[in-house]
């Protein structure tokens, strides 16, 4: 089953997949992917351009690959704001759809503790 995981920056995703996912099951998540390609020392939400830039390339690469293997294993997908092209794909490889948000108020007063302050400017897109 495959499943895409929305919702704002701080709004839940990787806390929603980590209650349902199982040992086994496949999970592409950008943040996740950017910390294994650096340094052990990198924070959290706060690796540099060239690691983001990297990261999301690995990141395509992976959902390629599983998106023909959803039919037989759990893939979940974190994915905060689809292009149509995403979606696209998402629904021929019939994809559920869960959305996270807790609010904006709510994801705000999560980003002030530990994350990086271009994070509210990511929010504050996401609301619009």
């Amino acid at each position: 089953m495959l499943t895409i995981v929305t919702g704002p920056p701080c709004g839940g995703k990787t806390t929603h997949i980590a209650n349902h996912a199982h040992p086994g099951d496949i999970i592409i998540d950008l943040d996740r992917i950017a910390l294994a390609i650096t340094t052990d020392d990198t924070n959290h939400h706060d690796y540099p351009e060239h690691v983001r830039h990297t990261a999301i390339q690995a990141r395509a690469a992976a959902i390629r690959a599983a998106l023909p293997l959803a039919d037989r294993y759990n893939v979940w997908i974190i994915d905060s704001r689809p292009t149509r092209s995403s979606w696209a794909a998402y629904r021929q490889a019939r994809a559920h759809h869960v959305t996270c948000d807790p609010g904006q108020h709510e994801v705000t007063r999560r980003a002030t503790t530990g994350r990086p302050a271009w994070v509210l400017q990511l929010i504050a897109d996401w609301y619009q």
